[in-house]
């Protein structure tokens, strides 16, 4: 095997890491918590292996389209294609369509990071180190806070609400407030994406996937 493939090989297999290293936490909260009782250790394993699906597909149309326009184009189109389908998925499929703005762009960036994240972390090279520590912060912190929100509400709860509820509801709405806490921490990305997004947009030159 040439060195060219190898290199290939290792960032394809770094690429899937850094991504499952993202979306994990995401399905443990979801599968191994939330619905521990519907979906649990089958729907996490499930989640995984679509993750790792959906990120070689990313990796191959990052290399695909970069082979195709500059950098900036390509990334924007990857990330729009898998936030739209994202979306798409949501809707049809989950049946998580609604009104609700503020949800909708939580589901955009999640999905959308299934290609940025990695990227950003990998394949970039015009990614400084500082902001590539910081990403790597992120997604190491963000998931101690929202998973443990339902636990935390689980046990105040009950010490301020006015009308006694059952343990189930209890949790109930400790799961609420853990899912708006993921949402606002999806939304933080943009704090990385906006300066990389309007860097690559003044220098339209970079490494290949």
């Amino acid at each position: 095997m040439s060195y060219r493939r190898l290199f290939f090989l290792r960032n394809l297999i770094r690429f899937i890491g850094a991504g499952l290293a993202f979306l994990l936490p995401g399905e443990v909260l979801n599968n191994l918590i939330i619905n521990l009782g519907v979906s649990g250790l089958g729907g996490f394993l499930i989640a995984t292996t679509i993750y790792v699906f959906l990120l070689i597909i990313a990796f191959f149309l990052c290399h695909f389209t970069y082979s195709r326009f500059d950098k900036a184009r390509s990334v924007v189109f990857c990330y729009l294609i898998f936030g739209v389908l994202g979306l798409f998925v949501e809707w049809k499929v989950l049946d998580h369509a609604n009104n609700n703005l503020f949800s909708q762009l939580a589901m955009f960036t999640y999905w959308g990071s299934i290609f940025l994240v990695p990227y950003m972390l990998v394949i970039a090279e015009d990614v400084s180190k500082k902001t590539k520590k910081y990403l790597w912060m992120y997604i190491c912190l963000a998931p101690i806070v929202y998973i443990l929100t339902p636990f935390l509400y689980y046990s105040v709860i009950p010490l301020v609400a006015t009308n006694p509820l059952s343990s189930g509801e209890y949790f109930s709405l400790a799961a609420i407030k853990s899912i708006y806490i993921f949402s606002w921490t999806l939304l933080m990305l943009y704090l990385f994406y906006v300066p990389y997004l309007k860097n690559i947009f003044k220098n339209k030159h970079g490494k290949t996937c």
